[in-house]
């Protein structure tokens, strides 16, 4: 039987900084979809952990137009496939004949390797800083409302909350359009993360942990952090006991009636995957 299945392996220059993207490519006679998840190619992240899934619309071939959407999608897809090279950015060549201006959508990718300069900016948070300047709400209409990130995971992250996380992170996460050249003061933020009660009563119960790392080492240098902490609940979906794998980014309105913007994705709360 033929091969149909093919693995290429991911060019790492370090340790940390690595390659942690989830993402399908899905080529049909009619078009193409890109689908960006949070869940990894194995059984136990699809079967009862709470995941993400972003699926585009049909993208089909180009007749006129370079196929750009208004969000600039195309331009940061190919971009992200460029970086990789060999068979993966071959698809780069073959996307760039697809028309993706019906995607409403940016792509905030990371990719392996530590970035300086102009490239600081177009990977991981600082990519997200640099979107929510130029296309985010306007200051004056998100004051006072939070900053929400949901994870299943925790590195180290400095001595204090001004070493990284309500400092260059929150700095990251709070940007907007700015209509005055005041400084404005960072919003609340809200960490959401599992208790050790939410794994133990998980669909996995604490198998549920392996997926959802926070050393003990760790948690004791930075007690901090539980000054922020919120528990995980989604009881209107009926998914309090399906661990979250997902990793969620908001600015949701103090009342949870309005949403500034939403990022789903794979990044997690450690400093080398963002």
């Amino acid at each position: 039987m033929k091969m149909l299945v093919s693995f290429i392996k991911a060019r790492l220059d370090m340790p940390f900084g690595t390659h942690h993207s989830k993402m399908m490519l899905l080529e049909y006679g009619e078009g193409v979809r890109v689908v960006v998840h949070t869940a990894n190619l194995v059984h136990k992240d699809w079967d009862q952990k709470t995941q993400g899934v972003w699926v585009s619309p049909l993208f089909t071939l180009l007749k006129e137009t370079a196929g750009h959407s208004p969000s600039l999608f195309k331009q940061d897809l190919l971009e992200y496939l460029s970086v990789y090279g060999g068979a993966v950015g071959r698809w780069k060549e073959k996307l760039s004949l697809y028309d993706m201006s019906s995607a409403r959508v940016r792509l905030i990718a990371s990719v392996p390797g530590a970035h300086a300069g102009a490239h600081m900016h177009k990977w991981g948070h600082l990519k997200l800083r640099k979107v929510l300047e130029s296309s985010g709400p306007a200051d004056s209409s998100v004051k006072g409302w939070p900053v929400v990130a949901q994870f299943s995971s925790i590195g180290s992250l400095g001595q204090s909350d001004q070493t990284w996380v309500c400092s260059e992170w929150l700095c990251s996460l709070s940007s907007c359009q700015r209509e005055t050249s005041c400084v404005q003061s960072l919003p609340p933020l809200q960490l959401v993360f599992p208790s050790v009660d939410d794994v133990r009563n998980s669909l996995e119960g604490y198998r549920a942990g392996g997926s959802i790392p926070y050393a003990l080492q760790t948690f004791k240098k930075q007690p901090y952090l539980k000054n922020y902490m919120c528990r995980w609940k989604a009881d209107e979906t009926g998914r309090t006991r399906a661990a979250p794998h997902i990793k969620t980014y908001l600015r949701p309105s103090p009342d949870g009636s309005q949403l500034a913007w939403l990022l789903v994705t794979r990044y997690s709360g450690l400093m080398s995957a963002v």
